[in-house]
């Protein structure tokens, strides 16, 4: 009992990241929880003990370079918040090895079929008003997706947000439960219904935060055909005219928003490419070893002035005209922590996956990879949160697969159950 409430309690605070006293704090508590039952692992709390030792040399090393400058409480703060988010995350993802993979994958498939109905609703009108005040009830209004006038102009309608803070947020984690149902399925696939998923929910709620997940769905189509349902050369072709044409509309969508052709940059996509490329640039030839820190922002708002000129949208200049727009985690974290720290962070993220799933390691990089695009921060659970929960599902997918090699070769089961992390 008490698993599936704090499995639900993560799931609903992962899904709306809302706070709860401090920023996350929906999600960041039943993960916190998790940890404390589930560690008992000599390996991960290693893990997690040098992570965070490092995350604080680092901000020892920076504040004494900067010669403790007068930002050293925000950046605390931020450290503090990273601190709680790995440390969460850590818990949330022990507590979904600890389910069986027949039950992640009912619950998957249960959370998408009810995402699906509930976008239907939205959209067609019933769900609107309700989803309209949830919303205004867990989130700041500054974080309230509040740009209906260009989902008209560029979709002809209003997305749905379906409780979320906005339509994003709604498609990574329908990618993420994707790739979780078909890594915790037990049995065979139906390709079909994943077809029938993505389709429904591309047309109800177009947002390319969703490819994460859909594009390592196709890749286990195309390599790991053994757990699905199809003939091989139907679902190669499938596979490849799906990756075609997803290659073909990313390359539309680049050339209009980043205005290759001709007309103005799209304020997302200068918030979300542009603009992170160049400060990850600036920031690197000031501070290139540890960065400018958390926190920091009013120290590097002369890169931003620098950066910003006559191709800045119109909407950056006037609404965001105070904000660092550190739009994905790639570039972001030059500026925060520069090469060294960047280098630390990333060797203990990949050396989490090689401990918990390293069979499946590059199926999850291409998720951390396309995921990180839309995602501004490492440090919060935006990354963290579906970066455990799909390297939970190749967990499961691991162990069921030795329990199927086990069953064919006949060495017996019972020398295959599923293990913990040791």
């Amino acid at each position: 009992m008490m698993k599936t409430v704090l499995l639900t309690m993560s799931l609903f605070g992962l899904y709306t990241l809302a706070p709860l006293g401090i920023p996350f704090g929906v999600y960041l508590l039943p993960g916190l929880v998790s940890l404390v039952l589930y560690l008992k692992s000599q390996k991960l709390f290693f893990w997690l003990l040098s992570f965070c030792g490092v995350l604080l040399a680092l901000f020892i090393f920076n504040v004494l370079l900067r010669g403790g400058a007068t930002e050293i409480g925000p950046q605390f703060v931020s450290l503090t918040l990273f601190f709680l988010t790995v440390s969460a995350s850590t818990g949330f993802l022990l507590l979904v090895l600890n389910f069986p993979p027949r039950t992640i994958h009912k619950w998957s498939k249960l959370l998408i079929w009810l995402i699906l109905v509930g976008l239907f609703l939205e959209r067609v009108g019933p769900l609107k008003p309700v989803s309209d005040f949830v919303r205004g009830l867990l989130y700041s209004s500054e974080l309230v997706y509040g740009n209906d006038l260009r989902d008209m102009t560029n979709y002809g309608f209003i997305r749905p947000k379906l409780f979320a803070s906005e339509p994003s947020h709604v498609a990574k984690f329908f990618g993420m439960l994707l790739v979780v149902a078909v890594t915790t399925s037990t049995e065979n696939f139906n390709k079909s219904l994943i077809l029938i998923w993505s389709v429904a929910f591309v047309v109800l709620e177009p947002s390319v935060t969703a490819a994460p997940g859909i594009a390592v769905t196709v890749s286990l189509l195309v390599f790991q055909r053994q757990r699905l349902r199809t003939n091989g050369l139907l679902l190669k072709t499938v596979a490849v005219s799906g990756i075609g044409a997803g290659l073909f509309v990313v390359a539309l969508q680049m050339i209009t928003r980043l205005g290759f052709d001709g007309t103005p940059i799209e304020a997302s996509a200068y918030i979300r490419i542009v603009e992170p490329a160049f400060m990850a640039v600036k920031s690197l030839a000031e501070r290139p070893f540890l960065g400018f820190g958390v926190g920091v922002e009013e120290d590097i708002f002369h890169l931003i002035n620098q950066i910003r000129g006559s191709a800045t949208p119109l909407f950056v200049l006037t609404e965001k005209s105070h904000s660092v727009l550190a739009g994905n985690v790639f570039f972001s974290m030059f500026w925060q922590y520069g090469i060294v720290g960047t280098v630390l962070i990333w060797f203990f993220i990949l050396k989490l996956v090689s401990m918990v799933s390293k069979a499946h390691f590059l199926f999850v990089i291409l998720f951390i990879i396309i995921h990180s695009f839309s995602v501004a921060d490492i440090h919060t659970p935006f990354f963290w949160g579906y970066f455990v929960m799909v390297l939970a599902g190749f967990w499961h997918l691991k162990h069921t697969q030795s329990l199927q090699q086990a069953t064919q070769s006949e060495l017996g089961i019972h020398n295959f159950q599923e293990r913990k992390i040791n």
